[in-house]
């Protein structure tokens, strides 16, 4: 019998596991001074394989979410999805214009067409909200409804009229960046139907419990709930009358419409926060 010569098998050679913390810090911290704006994957990761991994541990994990499609990425971090709020504050800032301007629905979805896909899926309804808060103003041509950003009619008019009772009986409400000082209030809420003390505090203690504060913000309040505005705040006054609930002003200067659309407002100031005592 012949023996052959085996050369001895070299030992194969382990693979590290890449510490993929590291990244998905780096890419928490880019998306948390984004805020609702967000980067794309491209933006995110550029071409590092780590990246990508932990972008997808990261998307996987709930802890961001893509706000746009699988070719035409937007990612942004948990806190900041809200496709609603963002085409809200989209259409605010671009019907604006210098003299007054009609919009179809088609035309005003026009405007933020390069929005991403969940806030697009969104653009309806936050047209039908900016016309129930009365910063559009909606106008009826046949079977055709159009639509005016107040602000952009409310200098015009007043430019136009001569008579002092004649700009006051036509004007329309202007979003103000300071508080309005004398909004009315119902002096008792009536029961909010739909609603339960342990539905609310329950969304509270989450929101509280990412924020890290007792104060949240009732706009994030309302998100976790995921019931309209005109619900919750009643409920959040007949808590305050109660005792069960605090009121805070908040800074209002510093709020984007976002945030002050959830403004509850006690004998004619906003408070944007709430605490609840437990």
């Amino acid at each position: 019998m012949t023996t052959e010569n085996l050369e001895p098998q070299k030992p194969k050679k382990q693979v590290t596991p890449t510490n993929l913390e590291p990244y998905k810090k780096e890419m928490l911290n880019q998306l948390k001074e984004a805020e609702t704006k967000g980067f794309t994957k491209s933006r995110l990761i550029g071409k590092s394989r780590p990246k990508t991994k932990a972008l997808k541990e990261l998307e996987e994990s709930g802890e961001i979410i893509n706000l746009g499609s699988k070719g035409r990425t937007r990612y942004v971090l948990k806190e900041f999805d809200m496709p609603l709020e963002i085409g809200y504050e989209l259409l605010v800032k671009k019907a604006a214009s210098g003299r007054p301007t009609l919009f179809s629905r088609t035309k005003l979805r026009e405007l933020v067409k390069g929005a991403p896909a969940k806030v697009m899926k969104k653009m309806d309804e936050a047209i039908d909200r900016l016309v129930r808060e009365k910063k559009l103003i909606r106008l009826i041509s046949g079977k055709t409804a159009f639509f005016l950003h107040a602000a952009s009619i409310q200098s015009f008019i007043a430019s136009e009229l001569s008579e002092p009772e004649e700009k006051e009986a036509l004007s329309v409400p202007e979003s103000k960046p300071e508080p309005p000082v004398s909004q009315p209030e119902p002096a008792q809420p009536e029961p909010v139907p739909g609603l339960t003390i342990e539905q609310v505090t329950g969304a509270y203690r989450r929101v509280m419990n990412r924020v890290g504060s007792p104060n949240i913000g009732i706009y994030e309040l309302q998100r976790e709930l995921g019931v309209p505005m005109e619900m919750l705040k009643p409920f959040l006054l007949k808590e305050n009358q109660g005792g069960n609930a605090v009121l805070v002003p908040g800074d209002w200067s510093a709020s984007s419409e976002t945030v002050r659309s959830g403004a509850v407002y006690i004998e004619g100031r906003p408070h944007l926060l709430v605490r609840f005592k437990e």
